[in-house]
Parts: structure tokens; sequence; C-alpha cells
């Protein structure tokens, strides 16, 4: 939308969008959403025709603001706390005093794999977030080599036998 919206005035199909929806609004710290939402907007103004914007996101500190900027009325915005989940959510932050980034995302991965350990130890399921997909490689095999170490066979934090995940593990490929 970003490379189809600023020739609008030519691109009839730009002027007939109706309904955009916007993913992860949390994450609008970069200039290229805020560009596009305020752009359909004023598209459709300037057209005379509605467009409704539906923004999903986690719970958010400031979701009035956010929904009065995309244009949303107090009965159209929706902002459910973390306690209404129907899997209670738990946040373990742990901070990192290292300055350099890669360097930092090293030092993570021991205390990351200890605490998905204790959790897993009591049955609880843990995600970790990395910021790219390099991360995701690098944290993933940091995790099985600390489960190495520990001498398991069957790391902890699996919920399933290799015997059942061998036939996802087939189907990875190696692509950049």
């Amino acid at each position: 939308m970003d490379a189809l919206s600023p020739r609008w005035k030519q691109r009839k199909y730009v002027q007939q969008v109706s309904l955009f929806i916007v993913d992860e609004l949390h994450l609008i710290g970069g200039p290229v959403l805020e560009v596009i939402v305020s752009r359909l907007r004023y598209i459709a103004s300037q057209v005379e025709k509605k467009i409704r914007i539906v923004a999903l996101s986690t719970s958010l500190a400031n979701a009035k603001d956010l929904g009065e900027w995309i244009g949303a009325t107090s009965h159209g915005l929706f902002n459910f706390p973390p306690g209404v989940r129907p899997v209670p959510l738990e946040i373990h932050i742990q901070g990192v005093d290292i300055a350099n980034f890669e360097a930092r995302m090293q030092a993570m991965t021991k205390p990351t794999y200890t605490a998905i350990v204790q959790h897993a130890k009591v049955g609880k399921p843990a995600i970790v977030f990395v910021p790219t997909r390099k991360h995701v490689r690098l944290t993933a095999v940091d995790l099985m080599t600390y489960s190495k170490v520990d001498n398991e066979e069957e790391p902890t934090f699996r919920s399933r036998s290799s015997e059942e995940l061998q036939p996802f593990i087939d189907k990875i490929s190696k692509k950049h």
C-alpha cells in the first residue's frame, strides 16, 4: 500500500479501498505505517468514501490515542487487558547490561534456556521473541546446545518426542 497509494488519483483501485486491516499496530514506531494510515484517511476524505480501518494489536497503554488517530469512535475501540486472555499470560523480563547488540543477544541465550527449563518443569509453555530470522536460528541452535550440555537425550522443554517431530523436521529447508 505504501508503494501504491502515493499516486492514488491515477489509481482508481486505491480510491475504492473500503477496508484496511492493520496487524501489529503496537509496532507503529516507524513512519511507514503512520504514513499509509494517514494517507488512506486523507484519500477517503477527498473521494468522500468511507474507509474502515481495523487495527489489531496487543494490549496498549495508549489505545484511546491510537483509536482516535485511525478514526475509531469510543464504541469501536476495544482494548482488552492481558488478564482477560483465555490462557493467562505471564511476562518475565530479565535485563542484560551489554551495549553491543550481538553480544547482548548472545549473552541472553543462557538465561533464556534456564527460564524455559524452569517453566517446562511445571508444564508451562514459553515463547521467545527475537528480532530477526537470523536470531531465530542462532537462538534455536544455542538452546539445543545448552540442552545437550545438560546431557539430555530429550530436552525437558520439548513437549514432543524426536519421532513425533521428525515429519516436521524433514520439511524444514534452509532458505535465506
